[in-house]
């Protein structure tokens, strides 16, 4: 039996998403998955098997993340654990100190989930953030990425050694019986409301569509912390009869069967589930070109902007409203059914930990 301990301080969003896939399809006779979260940063709940210790996420308290590093020792003697896979940055470094003073010998995997040196910094700030992230790598066996665009991104920085990165696409399941809504005039994005995945700029491409295609809906499902701010500039432009920002949503099923174009504005990505979605549920889509989305946009399922460029943006989706794209839609769960599958993420990441 091979005993895996995921560590995710950020459980929500694709974070949260990866963890439950490999909890859900890996635990089996020779597999052993051990989530190890937290769930206050983000306030997500976490399934009753899981092991939740919000400690993790004030790690850079001394007291605490020493209790942490000491809580990680002892689940791995008691539980025989092999592997140590970290999700995201603050799991990684804690789990760099965690093999730097408790344990040299215990394998370590690494996902990132986007770099957070992606995000808009001061170059100090970036440069600071460009260290840690190679220290987190210096410690582990094999860091998966979850794109192609998120691994050329490291091996450009140097994040990481080519020895040690290998690619597995995030992957979702099928959704039954699915019919793609050529005729409704809705643009959805499920995202959090957080400046990494940029709503403002969201706002601004449904302003500027309205102004052509009067009747189009624009919906944003997803919580965060800037859910108010835009609820309140959607009133101020006059447009919240259009745009509706509906917060977190667990049942985002409705929204994607009733959608003709994805729209994501994000600043940076790893790999998103929201847009893997919507290739499966048929939808073309509309993308920031940034890491992360340029994977998702092939052979004319979608478009990708220039981020900042409103009117191209607003052009690409007024063209998606108006036409008939029936192929595109095709293309789109085309290249869901040969790249996204969320059996093929499974046993690509089981292959890792047996082999690996």
């Amino acid at each position: 039996m091979l005993t895996v301990l995921e560590v995710c301080e950020a459980y929500g969003g694709g974070v949260k998403r990866h963890v439950d896939h490999l909890y859900d399809h890996l635990n089996t006779d020779h597999i052993k998955i051990m989530p190890y979260v937290t769930t206050t940063r983000i306030n997500e709940a976490a399934p009753d098997d899981y092991l939740v210790d919000n400690r993790q996420s004030e790690f850079y308290k001394p007291w605490n993340l020493w209790r942490v590093l000491r809580q990680l020792h002892r689940l791995v003697r008691e539980n025989d654990v092999n592997i140590m896979h970290a999700h995201s940055s603050y799991a990684g470094m804690i789990v760099f100190l965690y093999t730097f003073f408790l344990n040299h010998q215990i394998k370590v995997f690494y996902t990132a989930h986007a770099y957070y040196s992606e995000k808009p910094l001061a170059k100090w700030k970036r440069a600071i953030i460009l260290v840690m992230e190679k220290l987190i790598t210096s410690r582990a066996n094999l860091v998966i990425h979850v794109s192609d665009d998120e691994q050329a991104y490291a091996l450009r920085e140097k994040i990481v050694t080519e020895d040690k990165a290998v690619v597995v696409n995030n992957g979702v399941s099928e959704p039954k019986n699915c019919h793609y809504a050529d005729n409704a005039p809705v643009v959805i994005n499920i995202a959090r409301c957080d400046a990494q995945k940029n709503p403002l700029e969201f706002v601004e491409i449904a302003y500027k569509v309205l102004q052509t295609v009067p009747e189009a809906q624009f919906i944003y499902a997803g919580g965060g912390v800037l859910l108010a701010d835009m609820q309140a500039i959607t009133n101020n432009l006059g447009i919240s009869a259009n745009v509706h920002f509906v917060g977190h949503i667990s049942d985002v099923d409705p929204y994607y069967r009733q959608a003709k174009v994805f729209l994501s504005t994000a600043h940076y990505e790893g790999m998103p589930f929201s847009v893997i979605d919507a290739l499966a549920y048929q939808i073309p889509v509309v993308l920031s070109s940034v890491t992360g989305h340029k994977g998702l946009v092939t052979n004319h399922n979608g478009h990708l902007y220039t981020p900042g460029h409103i009117d191209s943006a607003a052009h690409l989706v007024t063209e998606y409203l108006q036409a008939v794209v029936v192929e595109d839609s095709q293309r789109s769960f085309a290249l869901y059914q040969q790249q996204f599958r969320l059996e093929d993420m499974v046993s690509q990441i089981a292959a890792k930990y047996e082999h690996g």
